[in-house]
């Protein structure tokens, strides 16, 4: 029996060997793969092989197929730069690029009105209309303008290298919308009512709630953010208190919203008589006036309280009253 069994096995062993001799061998993946190593000044160039992009940066090491190659060079602000090389199976070469920075060209944008806020791609530029947008590279460009109290106004501008392209618009105004709210009561404390308020609609919240915009805090109406313990959805909404009127009926606009030095806080005193402008997270502007105070006066009167008036812009970014 066991005899039988070995002679099986060194059959099928023969059998398998001679199979096997029939077979190709196989030759690695590599065997036809040569390496370049791409240097460009600047660096952070994409480098692509025959229109391919490899996604890789520069400096790199690509490998490619034995043979003759294209290797271009792409980085935004330059011109494209393209060499051909010759891989050679198992080698590293190098090859360098000197990249030209693209020829630029400009836009020159006016307003009428004039004073709008440009923005080039969805970014701030930091000029207002009439100004000259340089250093764009050439291509098509989206440009918005933006000015208080219009629509605004979006286009393309194709640039050309070494020339300043002008365009001039006309702003749409848009309809004035504002509402106002009168001698609405806010309590120090929530036992005989409300001490925060959502300004859009004139209602009153509770200071923790997420509709709540300002709250009245014993001597301060302020920002629902600096309420303690701190609500769970924080609404921040600036104080402007450098004016000096106190007629919220006087047409006067409000100023530009700065998210620099102090003219903005979160806060107004109620003893200030003079109204202030406020601007809420949402981007609405509101025009503000304490008109009376009261409560605090004893066992029988223990919860102090405020009475505001305002007019609110239902336009976001809206400065007119």
């Amino acid at each position: 029996m066991n005899f039988k069994i070995l002679l099986l096995q060194s059959i099928m062993a023969m059998l398998l060997l001679n199979s096997c001799s029939d077979e190709k061998p196989t030759q690695p993946a590599d065997e036809h793969l040569g390496s370049v190593y791409i240097v460009t000044r600047p660096d952070s160039a994409e480098i692509f092989i025959n229109n391919m992009s490899t996604r890789q940066f520069s400096p790199a090491t690509v490998m490619v197929s034995s043979g003759v190659h294209t290797i271009m060079a792409k980085k935004n602000g330059f011109r494209d730069s393209a060499i051909s090389v010759q891989v050679i199976t198992g080698e590293i070469i190098t090859r360098s690029f000197d990249l030209h920075k693209t020829a630029q060209g400009a836009i020159s944008l006016s307003s009428f009105p004039q004073g709008a806020m440009i923005y080039i791609n969805g970014s701030n530029t930091g000029k207002m209309t009439p100004s000259v947008i340089y250093n764009l590279t050439p291509g098509t460009e989206n440009v918005t303008l933006m000015l208080s109290g219009y629509k605004d106004t979006s286009f393309t501008v194709a640039v050309t290298a070494g020339q300043t392209i002008s365009r001039t618009v006309v702003l749409s105004e848009l309809p004035l919308m504002v509402v106002q709210y009168n001698n609405i009561k806010l309590f120090e404390k929530a036992g005989l009512g409300f001490s925060g308020l959502k300004l859009a609609t004139g209602t009153q919240v509770n200071s923790n709630s997420a509709d709540a915009d300002i709250f009245y805090d014993l001597t301060e109406i302020k920002s629902q953010h600096l309420r303690t313990p701190a609500p769970l959805i924080l609404n921040y909404t600036a104080f402007y208190n450098r004016v000096t009127f106190a007629n919220i009926d006087d047409t006067v606009d409000a100023p530009v919203k700065s998210n620099t030095g102090r003219s903005w806080t979160y806060s107004k005193a109620i003893t200030e008589t003079n109204y202030s402008f406020l601007y809420t997270q949402d981007h609405h502007f509101v025009k503000l006036k304490i008109t009376e105070t009261g409560g605090g006066t004893g066992p029988s009167d223990p919860d102090k309280w405020v009475r505001v008036s305002y007019k609110y812009n239902q336009t976001a970014r809206d400065r007119r009253f």
